[in-house]
């Protein structure tokens, strides 16, 4: 059986994206040297490898990790 996607901006997701926060981590991934270098690689592996299921729940993953993490 094949989950139905997780959907990102808003709906019934949990979590709210907001538009300076895509901002800021878009400038980050584009404009910010070895950052941008770095995690151009990272997103580059994850994409190849994670469904897109699976790259949902390792974005919410990693935030509740951040949000208990401080």
């Amino acid at each position: 059986m094949i989950a139905k996607p997780i959907p990102l901006l808003g709906g019934k997701s949990v979590y709210c994206i907001n538009e300076e926060q895509m901002f800021e981590a878009s400038r980050l991934r584009e404009d910010a040297g070895a950052s941008s270098q770095k995690i151009k690689m990272y997103l580059s592996e994850i994409e190849q490898q994670l469904t897109r299921n699976e790259q949902a729940a390792l974005a919410f993953s990693l935030i509740e990790r951040l949000k208990t993490n401080v």
